[in-house]
């Protein structure tokens, strides 16, 4: 919210549909995946398979660097959000025991964790990865927790449905 009132630009990359049903407030809709286009066999054996989820089948959009470039100049900050958000963390650090009435101890321990070798993958941190790489923008930020965490931290959100 801070950074949006110093002229940075909320990136929200999810699908559109997503996107028109709620999104942050004052955020712009380049979706990184959109629809399955093709109709080759293999297209529709994944819009068969996705379907059988009841999801729809998507593919990288072609287009996500040229469309973010015409919505947002390369010299502007940008802070990209998604639905889960994701993270860089490779290590889990817990905590147990408590400190009660009568004293206690609070046992930390810190240890790598196979399941998250690379952090949690997101859209929002492949659409910094494509635009820090890819597309020449220099400042480049991630929403942690997507919009999940700014549903829960009561930031505004709305919607165009």
């Amino acid at each position: 919210m801070k950074l949006q009132k110093k002229g940075a630009v909320l990136l929200d990359v999810r699908e559109t549909p997503q996107y028109n049903k709620v999104h942050a407030t004052g955020a712009i809709n380049v979706p990184m995946f959109i629809p399955v286009q093709g109709n080759s066999m293999f297209d529709n054996a994944k819009r068969l398979a996705m379907a059988a989820f009841a999801m729809q089948a998507t593919e990288r959009n072609p287009r996500f660097i040229e469309e973010v470039q015409a919505k947002i100049p390369k010299n502007k900050q940008v802070m990209i959000i998604c639905g889960s958000g994701g993270y860089m963390y490779t290590v889990v650090k817990t905590s147990s025991g408590s400190v009660g009435k009568y004293g206690g101890r609070i046992k930390e321990k810190t240890f790598a964790d196979p399941e998250r070798a690379f952090g949690k993958e997101s859209r929002s941190l492949k659409a910094a990865y494509e635009l820090i790489t890819n597309g020449g923008y220099k400042k480049v930020l991630h929403v942690e927790g997507g919009l999940n965490v700014w549903r829960s931290e009561d930031y505004p959100l709305e919607s165009i449905v």
